[in-house]
């Protein structure tokens, strides 16, 4: 299963730790958000994909912007580590609905990629939510599903 590490506050990851102690399952909903538009140097269209998971009762969101040539499949992992715990994962077991959300925006890829990150933290910011973004498009050996 594929495993996503993500880098939170302490503030979120104690929350989170909070309600595995409780026993309390994480509600979570997940979605893909594209921008496509055309870049105004690379002269064609470009799309920028970036999976976000919603943790409904953790006040928590998180986004993922993905390698043009991956996609995730089924169910994955994601392990919350923060400062005060970086070895000591709290896990969550999530999969993506089908809902796609698009948008366009004129710009090369990390300018849409920016364009996203900022519309989903106001987006989160209003709801009191917590949005963190990571970019995973130059990982490596990102594996496949």
């Amino acid at each position: 299963m594929l495993q996503i590490m993500c880098w939170v506050n302490p503030e979120d990851y104690w929350y989170l730790h909070s309600l595995q102690e409780k026993n309390i399952p994480v509600n979570y909903y997940g979605y893909t958000f594209e921008v496509e538009g055309t870049g105004e140097s690379e002269g064609g269209e470009s799309k920028v994909r970036v999976m976000v998971v919603e943790l409904l009762n953790a006040n928590m969101a998180v986004g993922f912007a993905l390698p043009k040539d991956k996609t995730i499949e089924g169910e994955f992992k994601l392990g919350f580590i923060c400062q005060d715990k970086p070895t000591e994962d709290i896990p969550v077991v999530c999969k993506l609905s089908k809902e796609v959300k698009r948008t366009s925006y004129r710009g090369d890829d990390n300018a849409k990629l920016e364009f996203i990150g900022f519309s989903l933290e106001k987006f989160y910011e209003s709801k009191k939510v917590a949005f963190y973004l990571f970019d995973l498009r130059g990982a490596r050996n990102f594996p496949d599903n």
